[in-house]
């Protein structure tokens, strides 16, 4: 049944679609400064309020990222309020191009790959490198007598790996980054603790204010996969948990990874992403759930 790879791919063509949009507008409106705004609107995203610049309202100018107290990097978001958001919906979209389509496009991959780049998202060049190393890996590991291929992929894997810390280091030289990590921070030992407290039934689904209480930062929730364990506890929890894991056994059942690298690479990023009150969510699960022989 080919059923949810339809529907990744559809998704696919409409966040590519939108890229197109928004990179015609970052680079012509925003970096040259080439096609005039059409107007200013208000921000109102967490605790503070912005007035930006609005493009026919398919592209917003919304933030800005503060390397330092006197260079600011604009970074494309897209539709969206920030960066991170606009990202997360990218690189699923690369995910699903490169592990749930029947023939990967690579003009779409590196279409998307240019405009998570552009939205200045540490979590996008974390993903970018994990999923080239995935996506190696399921090629050499699905092949047979590849003991070679295998050392090289662990020695390409310690390269990724050395460049996830390079980035890691990079981050915690800019203010923004110093800022952006303490808030994390902050926010996965609020959903712990949260959790701690209710660990079987949690705190509420959504239920944002029960797990900012514990929080010093009170600007909005920033983490994902944490913050849903902690409303939802083990008895939620399990929607996620019990398929995945038997996905993990299916995959290595049948030596097809495609599905499973793709749920890990979403999981990856759902973790350090406040997107548990969206659609996209919601999809996920109901996609999850949904357990077949996918190797068949």
């Amino acid at each position: 049944m080919n059923e949810p790879r339809i529907v990744w791919n559809a998704f696919v063509n409409i966040v590519v679609f939108f890229s197109i949009i928004s990179l015609i507008f970052y680079v012509g409106g925003t970096c040259l400064n080439i096609i005039p705004a059409s107007g200013r609107t208000s921000l109102i995203w967490g605790t503070w309020t912005e007035d930006i610049r609005t493009f026919y309202n398919i592209y917003y100018e919304s933030q800005f990222l503060e390397v330092s107290d006197t260079l600011m990097i604009p970074r494309n978001c897209g539709i969206f309020p920030e960066g991170p958001m606009y990202n997360f919906v990218i690189c699923i979209g690369i995910a699903s191009e490169l592990f749930m389509s029947t023939k990967v496009h690579w003009w779409k991959v590196i279409l998307l790959g240019i405009t998570a780049i552009t939205t200045f998202s540490t979590t996008a060049y974390l993903f970018l490198i994990i999923t080239i190393v995935f996506y190696f890996g399921n090629i050499i590991f699905s092949q047979k007598n590849g003991e070679i291929h295998k050392v090289a992929f662990l020695l390409f894997g310690i390269l990724g790996g050395m460049g996830i810390i390079g980035i890691m280091l990079q981050k915690l030289t800019t203010p923004s980054g110093v800022g952006s990590m303490n808030v994390r921070g902050d926010h996965f030992l609020a959903c712990l603790k949260a959790w701690i407290d209710s660990p079987i039934i949690g705190v509420g689904f959504q239920n944002q204010e029960a797990v900012l209480a514990y929080a010093k930062y009170q600007q909005g929730m920033s983490m994902g996969l944490i913050f849903f364990i902690a409303c939802g506890g083990i008895l939620m929890t399990s929607l996620l948990v019990i398929p995945y894991v038997m996905h993990i056994v299916q995959a290595f059942r049948t030596k097809h990874f495609n599905e499973l690298i793709f749920e890990t690479l979403y999981l990856i990023l759902y973790f350090v992403t406040a997107v548990s009150i969206y659609p996209i969510f919601r999809f996920f699960i109901a996609y999850i759930l949904i357990y077949e022989d996918r190797g068949q």
